[in-house]
């Protein structure tokens, strides 16, 4: 989760993010080895908020910084969610956003792009381009990535241009 460090409601956000992942129901972890890599995370990010079963890291988002951040370039295939606060009025972090998620974050397959219809339709041209600065395979602008997935029409895969020697995703 990227989110601007400077929007109004992000307490409020935050607060009903923690409560969601506090009400979920509790799972079995899927995929072999979840268990280990979530204990990973918590050991990179001994600051991890544990909300029972589930791992929140709160991850550093400063995006001129190149050093690699686990949470960025682990796929964890477990519960572990990383949220990253970037400064910004809604162009400034837009761009911030953008340019964070395409040089700092590893896989390419999708990007899910929440906003109110008003900021939206605010940013104009300026969100237009930010979409198309983008390079994910699927992109979803107020719903969810696997929808591409289950659309028979829709696009999936990862951002085009990978080599066999480093996929990235898809």
């Amino acid at each position: 989760v990227v989110l601007s460090a400077d929007w109004p409601q992000k307490d409020a956000f935050l607060k009903h993010l923690r409560d969601a992942l506090a009400k979920a129901p509790a799972r079995s972890a899927y995929y072999p080895g979840s268990d280990a890599r979530v204990e990973q995370a918590c050991q990179a990010y001994p600051d991890a908020e544990r909300i029972h079963s589930r791992v929140l890291i709160a991850v550093p988002g400063d995006p001129d910084d190149t050093a690699p951040e686990p949470a960025l370039t682990t796929e964890y295939f477990g519960p572990v969610l990383g949220v990253m606060e970037l400064s910004g009025d809604a162009r400034t972090f837009l761009a911030a956003a953008v340019r964070t998620a395409n040089e700092r974050f590893t896989g390419t397959l999708g990007a899910n792009i929440i906003a109110h219809p008003r900021t939206l339709s605010a940013l104009g041209d300026t969100f237009e381009q930010a979409v198309a600065d983008l390079r994910y395979g699927t992109i979803t602008i107020n719903a969810w990535t696997g929808v591409g997935y289950l659309t028979a029409a829709a696009t999936w895969g990862a951002f085009p241009g990978h080599t066999l020697d480093d996929v990235q995703s898809g």
